[in-house]
């Protein structure tokens, strides 16, 4: 997500305390959660996908990245991300490429298929 420098900064304390209380995972830090996000939706989201991947880490769980400026006011802009959503980017990324490949070879099989159907394509 990109946005200014102070409001990255500012979230980051409440993210990283909701990835905490979904690593504690008992009745007591759900309902913490759910006052806080307001959603179910959101509050299963964090306690089944997000918390158990940091389950080995110990706090940090957000990185900042300093973007450039914004136009208009000068504002430095940052882009924020979770820790750990390289890996599944990156399953993703080969998914993509996968289904490229594939499709790729199946055009080039009906190609060769069309050429050797055409009545002039015999070679003399």
């Amino acid at each position: 997500m990109e946005t200014t420098i102070a409001k990255a900064k500012a979230v980051r304390p409440h993210v990283e305390k909701m990835i905490t209380l979904g690593k504690k995972g008992d009745l007591h830090s759900r309902r913490q959660a759910l006052s806080f996000l307001m959603t179910d939706a959101a509050v299963t989201r964090l306690f089944d996908t997000v918390a158990p991947r940091y389950g080995d880490r110990n706090g940090g769980y957000l990185r900042i990245v300093r973007t450039g400026f914004q136009q208009g006011d000068g504002a430095e802009k940052a882009f924020i991300e979770l820790l750990g959503a390289e890996k599944q980017l990156e399953v993703k990324r080969q998914k993509r490429e996968d289904m490229k490949a594939k499709k790729r070879a199946e055009l080039e099989k009906e190609m060769e298929d069309a050429k050797k159907e055409e009545p002039g394509a015999e070679a003399p």
